[in-house]
């Protein structure tokens, strides 16, 4: 069995908690009669293979840093309606973080947190804030 570095691991939460998400059941699971209609959200993954490597000025390293610590906290408290909003509101200027699909969420839960299904009133949602885990407790709860 392979070790996990802890920046790998810590990277790895935006994708865990899609994989939990998708993982869960239906809201009203049993009532509906036909499946709940899933919408996409993006991340950032500071951590992929042949990644091109970030200039940030106040490290002053010939190759910039490689998945920096700005990179992966951002990575993992943020959600993103589009890749465009990704690309927007990254961690620091010149961050080059790839932008990948973070996984499907229903339509109600999805528009609950970015606030809108065809213009979303957010372009960004923060996993720490009492308003998201307050949308997604109740999905929890329902499902």
């Amino acid at each position: 069995m392979d070790s996990i570095s802890r920046r790998r691991f810590v990277a790895g939460g935006a994708p865990f908690l899609a994989l939990v998400l998708d993982s869960m059941p239906a809201w009203g699971a049993g009532k509906r009669k036909k499946s709940a209609a899933k919408k996409a959200y993006f991340v950032l993954e500071p951590e992929y293979d042949n990644s091109a490597r970030c200039r940030v000025p106040e490290r002053r390293k010939g190759d910039g840093c490689h998945g920096c610590k700005a990179c992966h906290k951002h990575a993992k408290n943020k959600m993103f309606p589009s890749r465009r909003a990704a690309n927007r509101n990254r961690a620091h200027a010149g961050c080059k973080c790839k932008v990948v699909r973070g996984g499907k969420l229903d339509v109600e839960v999805w528009a609950a947190l970015f606030g809108g299904l065809k213009n979303p009133k957010r372009a960004q949602v923060d996993l720490r804030s009492r308003r998201t885990h307050k949308i997604l407790a109740r999905r929890a709860r329902r499902g």
